[in-house]
């Protein structure tokens, strides 16, 4: 709702969705940049005696993703960063995250382990860029892009 409201005040060709993320994979570390190249909602599905997916998805549209994916292969980026380069430094991935109701605060999770077995691709878990994603996909006049930096 939220987006719709900003988007009709505003009027803009491009809305980002900023924020933070937990790391999936070992791929990811501290600091890196995860640019959604798609969004799944993790938690659709079916509840049974087992848990059988519906996966949904949204994603960013071409235009988009794939000047993300030209900007992640430079590193001017990091002078914003006050001065001070990590070692290593962080890293930009363009690859798909899961997204859904639930703090994932433990890799022992029934959650978190549905994202490791059914969304295999997944680098990182967060909460709102699905439903952005969504509600940014009713509004074709503006691109949207969910960009989420590893804090755990």
């Amino acid at each position: 709702m939220e987006v719709e409201r900003a988007v009709s005040y505003f009027v803009p060709s491009i809305i980002i969705f900023v924020g933070v993320a937990g790391g999936v994979k070992d791929d990811v570390k501290l600091g890196d940049v995860v640019v959604a190249s798609k969004v799944y909602g993790y938690e659709s599905g079916k509840a049974g005696d087992n848990f059988k997916i519906r996966p949904q998805v949204s994603s960013p549209n071409y235009k988009v993703i794939n000047r993300a994916k030209a900007e992640a292969r430079k590193d001017d980026w990091l002078q914003y960063l006050d001065g001070i380069i990590p070692d290593p430094q962080p890293t930009v991935f363009v690859k798909p995250i899961a997204a859904g109701g639930k703090v994932l605060s433990s890799s022992l999770s029934e959650a978190y382990k549905l994202i490791k077995s059914d969304y295999g691709d997944t680098l990182a878990v967060e909460m709102e860029g699905y439903g952005f994603l969504k509600a940014a996909y009713a509004n074709p006049q503006v691109d949207a892009l969910v960009i989420r930096g590893i804090s755990d």
